[in-house]
């Protein structure tokens, strides 16, 4: 059975200053996770810059998907997605969108282990997860965003923001919201508190909050 899949990262709008200190984040993220990065890049908070235009686009398309799509569920970390995928459903064949800086397919060798071998993941290779059943991906991207650097088995298209294709009138059976801490700095958390307030006000309902991770990081693996 055909189940259409759009997932939004928050961290679409960070692109301005993952460029700069793309170095120093990912990891465990603590209470001093960002004031660390700040640290460590030399920098301070005024380089934490938020993309105006690609936050509008988050919630354009929040607003027009959740006028008809029930299925909305909000995660800390993007890998917490599988958490409300039936992995069980054999049957199933999956169609993802995924507004998101980063493709989490896979950046190291030991993500394809991870997912392959063990069926694990992190935020960076959850969409490996989906193994053969996974028909076709979409990848809303960023300039500069690191791409793909290997081979899929599934139909994979990553065009920009400007090319991405119209996803409000589409009938998707999961729309996920990941705020990924890891990457979004603490300074914007609340854009996707506004999200979920966004939610329970429009369905009258509280929201569904996803605060676990799918499995652990799999360092023993490594």
């Amino acid at each position: 059975m055909k189940k259409n899949i759009l997932t939004i990262d928050m961290d679409f709008m960070s692109n301005i200053y993952l460029q700069h200190h793309s170095a120093f984040v990912g990891g465990l993220v603590t209470d001093n996770y960002w004031n660390k990065v700040l640290d460590l890049s030399g920098t301070t908070r005024n380089s934490f810059v938020d993309n105006k235009h690609n936050l509008m686009y988050i919630f354009n398309v929040f607003m027009g998907v959740m006028k008809n799509n029930d299925n909305i569920v909000f995660g800390t970390f993007h890998d917490s997605i599988l958490n409300h995928i039936d992995l069980d459903r054999k049957e199933d064949e999956y169609y993802v969108v995924n507004i998101d800086h980063h493709h989490d397919i896979s950046y190291a060798p030991v993500h394809s282990l991870e997912s392959s071998k063990y069926g694990e993941c992190g935020e960076a290779n959850w969409i490996a997860v989906l193994g053969s059943r996974l028909k076709e991906y979409t990848w809303v991207r960023n300039l500069n965003s690191v791409l793909f650097q290997g081979v899929t088995d599934f139909s994979f298209y990553f065009p920009l923001l400007k090319d991405a294709p119209d996803l409000k009138n589409t009938e998707w059976d999961l729309v996920y919201v990941a705020l990924s801490p890891n990457y979004t700095a603490d300074d914007h958390w609340f854009y996707y508190f506004m999200l979920i307030d966004l939610f329970e006000t429009f369905k009258g309902r509280k929201a569904v909050v996803d605060v676990e991770r799918y499995t652990e990081i799999v360092s023993k693996y490594i």
